[in-house]
């Protein structure tokens, strides 16, 4: 059977269900995150994720946890986004999980943080983690605007 016109759109039900949630799930974070959270930082060293993690209040950190929960389906919309734009405007898209998997990561270690109040090991290349997340993230945003640049130049 032949593809329908709408499935051919990118602008489905389901990718703009999912660009609303990836919003409203923004904007929750937003709310619940207290100011110049870690995981929106380009970068940040360890000594400043200390100096963070040791100066919130009790009430931050609460806030600080359900944002970062509520960041999880953030990670899933976003990467599914670019997924679905990856195979359209490029083709392959395994790669596109990568900026999600290191976020994954960060916020774990974020997590394990607010609800123990310990340091790992492992905390130390959480700045490394949260700068490589933002660096291939924006490259792959830089992969995708040149192809939909060059898609909308052919047609």
């Amino acid at each position: 059977m032949g593809t329908t016109n709408s499935q051919k759109s990118l602008l489905t039900k389901n990718f703009i269900l999912l660009l609303v949630s990836f919003l409203l799930a923004g904007m929750i974070m937003k709310a619940l995150s207290p100011p110049q959270k870690l995981d929106a930082r380009f970068f940040y060293t360890y000594k400043e994720m200390v100096f963070f993690f040791k100066h919130l209040t009790p009430v931050q950190k609460t806030c600080y946890f359900y944002a970062e929960l509520v960041d999880y389906w953030y990670m899933v919309a976003y990467s599914m986004i670019l997924f679905v734009l990856f195979r359209r405007f490029v083709g392959s898209a395994w790669f596109v999980f990568i900026p999600g998997i290191l976020d994954v990561m960060e916020n774990s270690l974020i997590i394990y943080n607010l609800r123990t109040h310990r340091l790992l090991g492992l905390h130390e290349a959480l700045p490394f983690i949260s700068s490589s997340k933002w660096f291939i993230g924006f490259l792959l945003l830089g992969v995708l605007l040149l192809k939909f640049i060059r898609s909308f130049r052919k047609s």
